[in-house]
């Protein structure tokens, strides 16, 4: 009987003390957390009337600066993209123009700088020294153009300053002596020529045999009674 009062006092004796220190316990946390919750600024902590956790709890994250900070401190942080304003027309013309006008400037102070380094020009003595080589002059030629050679006469049928149907012959007259000059088949004539030789009779050393005409060395004329004479035979040869 003893040992079972014992045993039951020391029950009882062990749940006092427990239970005593969860009280303690819970009042430490309860003074821990009211004192995080307790907020002077606003209606709705512990020491207000109307106090409401959530309300609290609100108002807290809201309006905690150290809470900012920390989110701030873990947000990446965002690029300001700059968008590109768009040149209108005019704009842009105008901006051309001040470039254009930028460059001309600064060619035209390049060139007067290059003309500035220049040397100066010769005296007029030295220029005068020197002899310039002037080309030779060819001399003018006046063509004729003559029909067949007469053979008793010494001289062609006709000579006219136009070709025509019966032109035989291209007379190269040297325009500053007009009693000399040469002479040859002229170009549209080949085909008459080599259809009918007589044509050449009197005027040409003919040679060969073909259709096609090869003038070897041209004939020389000279102006005697007023009439051209021919000096010396045209060699060509048929091939």
């Amino acid at each position: 009987m003893s040992l079972n009062i014992d045993l039951t006092t020391i029950i009882a004796i062990a749940a006092v003390v427990l239970a005593a220190g969860a009280i303690v316990i819970t009042l430490i946390k309860y003074a821990k957390v009211k004192y995080y919750l307790s907020d002077t600024r606003s209606q709705n902590g512990f020491d207000s009337y109307d106090g409401n956790i959530r309300s609290e709890i609100v108002d807290v994250v809201q309006n905690s600066m150290t809470l900012k900070q920390s989110l701030s401190a873990q947000q990446p942080q965002t690029r300001t993209i700059v968008q590109k304003a768009e040149l209108s027309t005019e704009n842009f013309n105008a901006i051309v123009e001040t470039v254009l006008l930028a460059v001309e400037e600064k060619m035209a102070k390049k060139q007067s700088a290059v003309v500035a380094e220049q040397p100066a020009a010769k005296p007029k003595e030295a220029t005068e020294q020197t002899t310039e080589e002037k080309p030779i002059e060819k001399p003018s030629i006046v063509y004729k153009y003559a029909t067949s050679y007469d053979i008793k006469k010494r001289t062609f049928y006709n000579v006219e300053d136009r070709p025509s149907e019966d032109t035989i012959y291209e007379l190269s007259i040297n325009a500053d002596n007009g009693n000399f000059g040469t002479f040859t088949i002229y170009k549209h004539a080949y085909k008459k020529v080599t259809e009918c030789q007589d044509f050449l009779e009197g005027a040409c050393d003919v040679s060969g045999s073909g259709a096609i005409i090869q003038i070897v060395e041209q004939g020389q004329i000279a102006m005697e009674g007023g009439k051209w004479t021919v000096e010396k035979l045209l060699e060509m040869k048929f091939v």
